[in-house]
């Protein structure tokens, strides 16, 4: 069977495949809607919260009709601009088909998650021949994950406080992705398409591919600014290898970068301009700090699939006739040597690599290990098809422990409640209240869990939510502990509160942990709300 050749019985079993992964990766947030009391209400995140209110808030702008985006986690005013759109597309959809934000999200979850997945496996079956490699790559991108587990289970850290990368860095893998944002998914779709696509049109594909591939890197520039230059650099390492191995230039392969690099300069130029401008673009370019961990995060973070991967790398590039498999090995290398490149983006370029990971440790298997054992072991065919299915499985699903971890630990956590997944019915009743007043303008003077409610919630602007988006996170959260404490007086808490234009505070459970300032006797505030320990405010005067 031709290499990139996908039959409908293969089609048939990754469709199968990628709805049984996409509903494990379901099973948390089912959990927190059951787990809903009278007095607890599900916030709707498993896992990092804090970027998934964002990313809902910014879905209650496009259903407000807005196409630019801009920051709502932070008072400050500030120019919109045409960045970030994915989200704020995803509101314009949840308002045409009348859904909330969290339906939209998780809708988009899946169908994109789902558009992940069958693309992973036609990027597996364009570089890989056998079926049952096929699979095994396809099994690793969607389930593999680190040796995580393992270190907790014995303690071992590289560092106190460095937890493993399996339960932190969502952009490393593909179970976790799926899990937690659309948007990785998106990118993961468009990221596999890209660079398929333009490989293909390197290996004489037809103009149609170069065209497919192009228009993916676009639409990926317009999900993540950044993931397209991960499928360039895999690219232009798959095209300089190829070069090599052959000893000439193909000027095919050189004007297909050419246009792949010029089709993306608007675009990034624009970017560009947005996060070097104003002030507070300035200030989240500079609070978006990416550095990767130290290496033996990465190796331990890919766990059994970092010796398959790194046996891969070694045979394609010692088989110059497999051509496609520089493709994988020209990604990994690539993104291990942006991974500490002095600028502040460096672990974002592990978004997708788990694909590439994926395809080199099928080859490992299926060119390296079984063949090494069947010489080695001699049994007889059917006992040995045995031994290496059953190994196999046993492979994939030590490879997949922290992924499961992740689906049936965060469903743990919400059927017991964990406090950061819930919130108080009064402090949601209450922002329910404000959100029908449509004043998300105003921003909102609170705790810090608050104003992450209120952001993903009803979309308000706040004043203290987010360590990236909240402009002077570290002083802001410091100044809100002083206001709800004894460390300021009256007159300094008007004067910050007008310094910031809040002209609305919440005064709940969380402000109470802060301190014992009581609002109720402030003259400068003006109670609109008050039910069940839940009070907001109006800022009576400037």
């Amino acid at each position: 069977m031709p290499v990139g050749t996908i039959r409908p019985c293969e089609r048939r079993w990754a469709l199968t495949a990628a709805l049984l992964v996409l509903a494990l990766s379901s099973l948390p947030y089912l959990a927190g809607r059951l787990s809903q009391t009278a007095d607890l209400r599900f916030g709707g995140a498993i896992y990092d919260r804090q970027d998934v209110a964002v990313h809902l808030a910014s879905i209650r702008l496009g259903m407000r009709g807005e196409w630019a985006y801009q920051f709502l986690a932070t008072p400050e005013p500030h120019p919109a601009a045409h960045v970030k759109g994915f989200y704020l597309a995803l509101g314009h959809l949840a308002r045409l088909m009348g859904l909330q934000p969290l339906s939209i999200y998780h809708l988009a979850r899946w169908g994109f998650g789902l558009a992940a997945l069958l693309e992973a496996y036609a990027f597996a079956a364009f570089l890989l021949r056998p079926v049952a490699l096929r699979r095994l790559a396809f099994l690793f991108f969607a389930l593999g994950s680190g040796l995580g587990w393992l270190q907790l289970l014995l303690g071992w850290l590289p560092a106190p406080d460095l937890f493993p990368i399996d339960f932190w860095l969502v952009d490393a893998y593909g179970f976790f992705s799926l899990l937690t944002f659309p948007h990785f998914a998106a990118a993961f779709w468009l990221l596999l398409i890209m660079v398929r696509a333009v490989a293909g049109f390197f290996d004489g594909g037809s103009g149609a591919m170069l065209g497919q591939g192009l228009a993916a890197a676009l639409a990926l520039q317009w999900v993540q600014p950044f993931a397209p230059a991960i499928g360039d650099l895999a690219l232009a390492g798959y095209v300089a290898l190829g070069w090599v191995s052959e000893r000439r230039i193909r000027w095919r392969d050189a004007l297909g970068l050419m246009l792949l690099g010029a089709l993306q300069i608007p675009l990034l130029l624009y970017s560009l301009r947005v996060f070097s401008g104003h002030p507070l673009w300035r200030t989240f370019r500079d609070q978006n700090i990416t550095l990767s961990p130290p290496p033996t995060s990465y190796l331990l973070g890919y766990g059994l699939l970092t010796p398959l991967a790194l046996w891969g790398l070694w045979l394609a590039l010692r088989r110059p006739r497999r051509r496609g498999w520089r493709l994988p090995a020209a990604w990994v290398l690539g993104a291990a040597l942006m991974a500490y490149m002095p600028f502040s983006l460096q672990r974002r370029f592990t978004e997708g690599l788990i694909a590439p990971i994926a395809v080199l440790a099928a080859i490992a298997l299926g060119y390296g290990l079984l063949p090494w054992l069947r010489r080695r072991l001699r049994m007889a065919q059917t006992r040995w098809r045995k031994a290496r299915n059953l190994g196999l499985a046993l492979l994939v699903a030590a490879a997949s422990l922290s992924s499961l971890y992740l689906a049936f630990g965060g469903s743990l956590l919400a059927s017991m409640h964990h406090p950061p997944l819930f919130d108080p019915v009064p402090l949601t009743e209450a922002l329910d209240w404000l959100g029908e007043r449509e004043q998300w303008r105003i921003p909102l003077f609170a705790a810090e869990r608050t104003g992450l409610v209120a952001l993903g919630q009803i979309g308000q602007r706040v004043y203290l939510a987010h360590v990236i988006e909240t402009a002077d996170y570290r002083a802001k959260q410091r100044l809100v502990a002083d206001f709800f404490g004894d460390a300021m007086t009256d007159v300094d808490r008007r004067r910050l509160l007008a310094d910031c234009g809040c002209r609305l505070l919440l005064y709940g459970p969380y402000e109470r942990e802060l301190g014992n300032w009581d609002p109720a006797g402030a003259d400068i505030l003006q109670q609109v709300y008050a039910r069940d320990g839940v009070a907001i405010y109006r800022l009576a005067y400037p």
